[in-house]
Order: C-alpha cells, then sequence, then structure tokens
C-alpha cells in the first residue's frame, strides 16, 4: 500500500498483538497515535515538524462528538524524561532513585499520565545536570530531513531535492536483493543522504526506521544512517552520498 501511495488506517491493541509485534509496525508507520485512558498522544510523525511529535491532548466523546484539548505540559515532560532517558540509557527506576520517587511515578509521567511537582523536577535537572527546559522536552529535530517526491507530477517534470554545491562528496550505488539488508561500505560521521532509485527501501538513522519509495530522499546532518533493508521481493536501488 505504501508503494502505491495509498492511505491506511489500523487498529493494533497492545493488550491483544502484544507489545512485540505493535513495536514492529510502528517501525514502518508514518504516523502511530496512541490512545488510553481518555488521552490521545503522537508517539510518531513522520515528515511533520518536531514539535508535533510527543503532543498529548484530553480526549472526549459525547453527543457533539469527538473532542481534543491540547494538554502541552504533560506531553513536553512526557517526551523530555523518555528522550534524556534513553539518550543516556537509563532506566526508569534510575530516574526515580535521582528524583527521590517510586518508579511508577516516572512512568506515569513518561507516559503522559500525571505530571510531577516542581521539587520532583528540579531534583532530577540538578541530578542529571540538565535544564528544567531539557527536562520538559524542548522541542528538537529528529537530526535529518526527509524529501518526498511529488508524485503529482508527470514523468517529464523534475524536482531539486536535496543538493549541495560544496565539494568533497562521495557516491555510491547500493543495490539489494529480494529482502536483503546492508550496511554502509566505509564509516563516516559527516553529512550524509540517501536518495531511492527503484523499490521500497527502510533505513535505519539513529533509533528511527524511515520507510522510502523511489525518488525519495533523505539528508542526515547530525543523524547517522546504520542500514537500510529492501522490504520487497524485487530488487531495489539506493544512492549514498557522503560530505568529506
Amino acid at each position: 500500500m505504501f508503494d502505491a501511495g495509498a492511505i491506511a488506517y489500523w487498529r493494533a491493541p497492545r493488550r491483544e498483538l502484544g507489545n512485540a509485534f505493535v513495536d514492529q509496525v510502528e517501525k514502518v508507520t508514518q504516523c502511530v497515535l496512541e490512545i488510553r485512558r481518555g488521552g490521545l498522544r503522537v508517539v510518531k510523525a513522520e515528515g511533520r515538524t518536531a514539535a508535533i511529535q510527543g503532543m498529548q491532548f484530553a480526549l472526549t466523546l459525547d453527543e457533539t462528538g469527538i473532542h481534543l484539548d491540547n494538554e502541552r505540559v504533560l506531553g513536553r515532560l512526557a517526551r523530555g524524561l523518555e528522550h534524556i532517558r534513553r539518550e543516556r540509557n537509563l532506566t526508569q527506576g534510575d530516574l526515580a532513585r535521582i528524583a527521590g520517587v517510586s518508579s511508577s511515578a516516572i512512568s506515569q509521567a513518561e507516559a503522559g499520565r500525571s505530571g510531577l511537582s516542581l521539587e520532583t523536577l528540579v531534583a532530577l535537572s540538578e541530578g542529571l545536570g540538565v535544564s528544567i527546559d531539557a527536562l520538559l522536552g524542548g522541542v528538537r529535530g529528529p537530526g535529518y530531513v526527509l524529501a518526498r517526491r511529488d508524485r503529482s507530477r508527470t514523468a517529464s517534470s523534475y524536482a531539486a531535492l536535496l543538493d549541495d554545491p560544496e565539494p568533497g562528496l562521495r557516491a555510491y550505488l547500493v543495490g539489494l536483493g529480494a529482502g536483503e539488508a546492508g550496511v554502509p561500505p566505509v564509516a563516516h560521521k559527516g553529512a550524509e543522504m540517501a536518495l531511492v532509485a527503484s523499490g521500497l527501501v527502510q533505513l535505519q538513522v539513529a533509533d528511527d526506521t524511515p520507510v522510502m519509495r523511489a525518488g525519495d530522499a533523505l539528508l542526515a546532518a547530525s543523524a547517522t544512517i546504520g542500514g537500510w533493508r529492501n522490504l520487497t521481493l524485487e530488487p531495489a536501488r539506493l544512492f549514498w552520498v557522503i560530505r568529506d
């Protein structure tokens, strides 16, 4: 459906399907919304601004329809705690010990179900050596830019996706067989770009796994492209371009 440009909506209850299965589905889904206990959280919003991912809303339903109220503080706190914890390879128990609260309190806050007191936030700020703003999920970009080809254009038209006139570029043509996965042929820490020439390819960019079709391009300015995988039974090709 992705390759055909179709739009589909899926409901994936974790209790029935299991966490492992739902986590795998999330990796190849462009937008993921989590609905739990009267709340809605934007878990993933590929191609949208960084401010959208992690937003949380109170959800109510009555005879007039569905109502969403933005819970800015809870959503920002949930996003900030999760980001810092994963960035430092900490557990929720580790954060709880630093803050002097229970693991359940950290779990509830990270899930966006409840907040933390100012005293607790100060304890976390001092213990982790970060600002209160960082704990409240100051907006961060994903470290890359994803460009989608405009498929409403005719075959004879073209669009400049991402270009860099600076010298010092290296380019590789990568061929992938049916279902084949691979990694970059050389180690690289600078800016890099992936452009899909044919097929349906899933990239590994830091902790994200965007799926790209022919004509799509991705520029990783600070994140690292760690690998790629062909999601179809037909051969796929992509260009990997790095700037020295």
